[in-house]
């Protein structure tokens, strides 16, 4: 359960992040953006593996 609440955690800052390189940047496909939104995915899908394994 605290390790759940630990990624929920860390997807919510991640999101803020990546929000504001969004807002900051000109282009999408700016590097800083790109990296964001990788570890954002890679976050998210680890939160959904630990739901799926019901830690």
């Amino acid at each position: 359960m605290e390790k759940r609440k630990e990624l929920e955690n860390e997807i919510e800052s991640m999101k803020k992040t990546l929000n504001l390189l969004i807002h900051e940047k000109s282009e999408l496909v700016d590097p800083d953006i790109t990296a964001a939104s990788q570890r954002l995915d890679t976050l998210l899908n680890k939160y959904y593996k630990i739901n799926d394994e019901g830690i």
